[in-house]
This record gives C-alpha cells, sequence and structure tokens, in this order.
C-alpha cells in the first residue's frame, strides 16, 4: 500500500484478483491481505487471476459541501 505525499489523502493498493464468492471478489492484496470488492464495482472483464490497482481518495471539497447541507438542513429543523 502507499500513500502519494504527506498532504495527500489517496491510498493506493495493488493485488490480484483471486477470486469470486457470491456477488464479492476476493482480491489478495501484495501486502498479503484481503480486500472484498463489489463484483459489481470491478472493470469489464474483470477476472481471477488479473492484477488490479485499487486507489481511495478523500475529496476535501465534497466532504465541506455535505457537511454544510447537513448543517443547513439541521437549522431548517431545529431552527
Amino acid at each position: 500500500m502507499s500513500r502519494e505525499g504527506s498532504s495527500s489523502f489517496k491510498v493506493t493498493m495493488r493485488g490480484v484478483i483471486d477470486r469470486f464468492e457470491g456477488g464479492w471478489a476476493i482480491i489478495a492484496l501484495d501486502d498479503g491481505r484481503e480486500l472484498l470488492w463489489p463484483k459489481g464495482g470491478l472493470p469489464e472483464g474483470a477476472k481471477p487471476g488479473m492484477a488490479v490497482v485499487v486507489s481511495l481518495a478523500v475529496d476535501v471539497e465534497d466532504t465541506e459541501a455535505r457537511r454544510a447541507r447537513i448543517r443547513g438542513l439541521q437549522d431548517e429543523i431545529f431552527g
């Protein structure tokens, strides 16, 4: 697993699709852990044995926009 820069909010994991179980893909990550990923969320044509890169990022701007929206709703409800 790698992190891009100390001020970045992105994590990248590499691994291989190990198998499918029901609606889940079991991804064997390079660091030895397993990641369960919804099968429907994989790229088209992905199958066991294929290498994958999984990236997760925090969207700071969207987080703030959502918080502001929730605060607005709370103000409407509670005054």
